[in-house]
């Protein structure tokens, strides 16, 4: 999976933007 941008898994960290 890519860095979606703060679309699910960045949902509980504020949406913080990170490259996973």
């Amino acid at each position: 999976m890519s860095h979606q941008r703060r679309e699910y898994w960045n949902i509980g960290q504020q949406a913080s933007d990170t490259s996973i």
